[in-house]
């Protein structure tokens, strides 16, 4: 199956006349395709006024395409969870709206001190570190340039301030940076005027072009030297963690922004850098798919930038690409038996496969175009020592798949194998549970099949345990005397 990953106007758009065709290719090839949603799915839609009458719509819209399939980083990993998009609708519906209050050091220990009390000890602690905070002077010993770029940020704080005014200044702050476009627009401006602004002509970089070239700008404006790794790692330093990837990805995302590369308008008077958050949680959790479909041109070119430096296989379409992409990975030779597969790889690599055969090259690896029965991203070729005996080992894209596969993926998987195998065992007891607890579970026992001659094993990855595929059969090796 393909996954594909919609960022939400794509998804409200879906549903335009003039997108019909579109909708009509994904009906007609849905069960080859699936659709993944995201928490940032519902930053979005939560914006709406849920009383208007499409928000219904793109909710239903949403889980049609969907389904189960829920995909978000939990416990600094990558997850895939099984839940309809109402199920999490209702679930959070009803929370509390952050408020200014939840940021507020004041509030925060007026709480705190209700809660204890019922116990003095307790309540003497909560007073004692209160204190702590507030008599502690901390001479931050700034030059005006800094402490103006920190005033940005934190307005009430002086060069010389307590504990208990960065608490309570960032703690407010934080809230308003997330919310007010202009505190962010301005960070922007004092660092373009500062000299940390890219050439003009960087929108026009190509995607391979535009870390190589940040990097060398950030080298040239740091007084020491570094480059663009080093410099998105630089505010987790001083901790003992090191970064997860989604800090990671967070901070180049935001450094391309702060830097001048297709920098984010923030066009209405609601926007603040929490719709640019968001999207980085919508170019972030995509990479776990095959195609990631948005029309946000900046934030498409900073995704592109960005899969391109971190490696990350996915494409990045716009809406009128996404048929035409879907096209190009789906393997629509319908293979009927092993032997048909066989033939077909041949078809494919006829002269490399003869000389491995003949042991004139050794064994390789090769990245299908299309998704091999609509499952696998690469195929590995190796013969026996003795010869005689081809083996062709099938598995998908490590980095996606080696994360999680759902449920749905799993028994797409069996059913493939078992349509080409033309399996006699379906209605055998021991193989349906086999079957079953294959599809439920992550681990399993390595199964055999065969027909026609042709031997096929489905075993497990060591590494990341997803399933891996192995067909092998006999060939003729010729020898030269």
């Amino acid at each position: 199956m393909i996954r594909i990953y919609l960022d939400w106007n794509i998804i409200s758009n879906l549903k335009k006349q003039e997108n019909k065709h579109i909708l009509n290719f994904i009906v007609e090839n849905k069960k080859h395709l699936l659709f993944l949603y995201s928490p940032a799915h519902f930053n979005d839609l939560m914006k709406s006024n849920q009383e208007h009458p499409n928000f219904q719509k793109d909710l239903e819209t949403l889980e049609w395409l969907c389904d189960k399939h829920h995909i978000r980083w939990e416990n600094d990993n990558f997850a895939g969870l099984f839940g309809y998009p109402s199920e999490y609708f209702n679930e959070i519906k009803d929370s509390p709206e952050i408020s200014l209050n939840d940021f507020d050091i004041e509030t925060q220990f007026e709480t705190l001190k209700d809660l204890t009390d019922d116990n003095p000890l307790l309540s003497k602690l909560v007073d004692a570190y209160k204190k702590t905070l507030q008599n502690y002077y901390v001479d931050l010993n700034l030059d005006e340039n800094t402490l103006n770029a920190i005033k940005l940020i934190l307005p009430e704080v002086q060069s010389q301030s307590s504990l208990w005014d960065f608490a309570k200044a960032f703690g407010i702050n934080s809230f308003e940076i997330l919310q007010q476009k202009e505190i962010w627009l301005n960070i922007r401006k004092q660092i373009h005027e500062a000299g940390g602004s890219l050439d003009v002509n960087a929108g026009n970089w190509k995607k391979e072009e535009v870390i190589r070239n940040v990097d060398a700008f950030i080298n040239k404006i740091s007084p020491s030297p570094i480059n663009f790794f080093d410099y998105i790692q630089e505010a987790y330093k001083e901790r003992d963690k090191p970064p997860t990837l989604y800090e990671l990805y967070q901070s180049a995302y935001l450094t391309l922004d702060l830097l001048g590369y297709k920098s984010d308008s923030l066009p209405k008077q609601t926007d603040g850098l929490q719709n640019i958050t968001t999207d980085v949680d919508h170019s972030f959790l995509a990479q776990t798919c095959d195609i990631f479909v948005l029309e946000d041109k900046k934030m498409k070119a900073k995704t592109a930038a960005l899969y391109h430096y971190f490696n990350i296989n996915t494409n990045v379409v716009s809406l009128n690409d996404f048929v035409d992409t879907c096209k190009s990975m789906l393997h629509v030779v319908d293979l009927k038996s092993p032997l048909q597969t066989i033939d077909y790889l041949f078809d494919l690599y006829r002269d490399e496969l003869d000389q491995l055969i003949c042991k004139d090259v050794k064994p390789f690896n090769k990245r299908l175009n299309k998704k091999f029965l609509n499952i696998f991203d690469l195929v590995h070729f190796e013969c026996s020592e003795e010869g005689g005996i081809l083996c062709f080992t099938f598995s998908q894209d490590e980095y996606k798949y080696g994360n999680f596969l759902y449920f749905t993926e799993k028994e797409y998987y069996i059913d493939q194998i078992e349509r080409v195998f033309d399996c006699s065992e379906l209605e055998n007891v021991e193989y349906k549970e086999w079957r079953r607890y294959f599809i439920q579970n992550h681990n399993f026992d390595t199964k055999q099949y065969q027909k026609d001659g042709v031997i096929g094993l489905l075993w497990k990855d060591e590494k990341y345990f997803y399933p891996l595929l192995t067909m092998m059969v006999k060939v003729a090796v010729h020898t030269q005397d």
